[in-house]
């Protein structure tokens, strides 16, 4: 197989963090990436992470920092123009995310049999694939390039989730496009429930009774990679988001027990993403 890789990336540094280039250099290995369009929207880049990046097979494309990753996506898309015959596939992926924690190449088996896939999905609002990680087969190569033409680049974030990534699934769905999940929000919810009552499910989600008599929709209506993060980790998901870490307002979701959370053989991984975190957090006290 031969896919294409677009990556996303900021920092308010000349460098590009170490969890960045670990999460790039595994997904390059694990997914069959024949090319990587590296959209970086920071300050200039230093000679020596040019150098790095270069000799990976990396493009580097320099963009203002407009538009968040969406933005990105759509310029590096727009550029690369792909063809149906150019590659096999597209992964997108974001800096979002710490890992791998788990096997990425089990993670993304059998991505190829559909035509938009996503590592997780969410009813929150409204059913959606999350962006962080997602690949579209060369068969709904026009599908994607029409989206992201229609789209408009958008400045404030909720604009980016309500018409970026809330948009997209349906936008392949109602085209007659096959839309898999490897981490589907039910999956999650089920390992959840194999190991804690019921009740103690409802009182975490912060749910009353009477969600079960509505929609699925009502009653998944969170975001698995935050609330259920410790699920998703066990269930086999690689990823933990970057968010969920950082900002203090999480954690109350991990009480610190992250770390202890991961398998062993990711030590690399658990400490680029504990020094990031550690640096983050200290540059948000300021």
């Amino acid at each position: 197989m031969k896919n294409l890789l677009i990556f996303s990336s900021y920092s308010a540094d000349d460098s590009i963090p170490p969890y960045v280039l670990h999460l790039l250099k595994n997904i390059q290995n694990s997914c069959a990436i024949t090319k990587t369009i590296f959209v970086w929207t920071g300050p200039k880049l230093s000679q020596l992470t040019y150098e790095a990046l270069r000799a990976s097979n990396t493009e580097i494309v320099i963009r203002e920092n407009i538009g968040f990753d969406f933005g990105s996506y759509k310029y590096a898309l727009a550029r690369e123009n792909p063809q149906e015959s150019d590659y096999d596939g597209i992964f997108f992926a974001n800096d979002s995310v710490y890992g791998p924690f788990n096997s990425l190449k089990i993670a993304v088996a059998g991505h190829e049999l559909f035509d938009i896939w996503g590592m997780t999905d969410s009813w929150q609002h409204t059913y959606h694939l999350q962006t962080y990680f997602f690949y579209i087969r060369n068969t709904a190569f026009q599908e994607i390039q029409s989206f992201f033409h229609q789209y408009e680049i958008y400045t404030d974030h909720s604009d980016i989730v309500k018409y970026g990534e809330m948009k997209l699934a349906q936008w392949f769905l109602n085209r007659g496009k096959k839309l898999g999940c490897k981490f589907t929000v039910e999956k999650i919810v089920a390992h959840h429930l194999s190991d804690k009552p019921i009740l103690k499910l409802i009182t975490s989600l912060k749910l009353i009774f009477s969600s079960f008599k509505k929609s699925k929709q009502v009653f998944l209506d969170f975001s698995p990679t935050k609330k259920l993060w410790k699920s998703c980790l066990h269930e086999g998901s690689p990823f933990i988001k970057r968010k969920l870490l950082v900002e203090k307002k999480n954690y109350k979701h991990h009480k610190e027990e992250w770390i202890q959370a991961i398998n062993p053989g990711y030590e690399v991984a658990t400490q680029l993403a504990y020094e990031s975190v550690t640096i983050e957090r200290a540059r948000k006290a300021k």
